[in-house]
């Protein structure tokens, strides 16, 4: 009884599937540019994030030479918490580059299958 369930629950989310794709794009070209329009956007963050990790590299190295320059051991360290901050900072970064070039890659893959199932769909129904 669940196992029929389940099937019949698969077979329900694989239509309503159907409908969502057929629903929303007219042509292939409605896909590409709703993947495009998501790529910018993904694209756009990943730039921010490559240059705000370009001038942490930056300050740390201004930082790093501002305490060898420095005398007193109260501006060291001060100079040595804010570069451990920094360097939190550039790690944090990092970690959510990482993951927006993932989500950049899982876009690519969801309208590629969105694109391949449309085009299955069309076909079925002799547009």
């Amino acid at each position: 009884l669940a196992e029929a369930k389940a099937i019949e629950d698969k077979a329900r989310e694989i239509e309503l599937e159907r409908s969502r794709i057929l629903s929303i794009y007219e042509t292939e070209a409605d896909i590409d540019r709703q993947r495009d329009n998501q790529l910018h956007s993904v694209q756009s963050n990943i730039d921010v994030h490559d240059s705000y990790l370009k001038s942490m590299e930056t300050r740390i190295a201004r930082q790093e030479a501002k305490l060898i320059e420095t005398k007193s051991k109260k501006k060291k360290k001060k100079i040595l918490e804010d570069i451990e901050i920094s360097k939190a900072n550039v790690i944090a970064y990092t970690e959510a580059l990482a993951k927006l070039k993932v989500h950049k890659a899982e876009i690519v893959t969801k309208f590629e299958q969105e694109k391949e199932l449309y085009r299955e769909l069309k076909g079925e129904s002799g547009y």
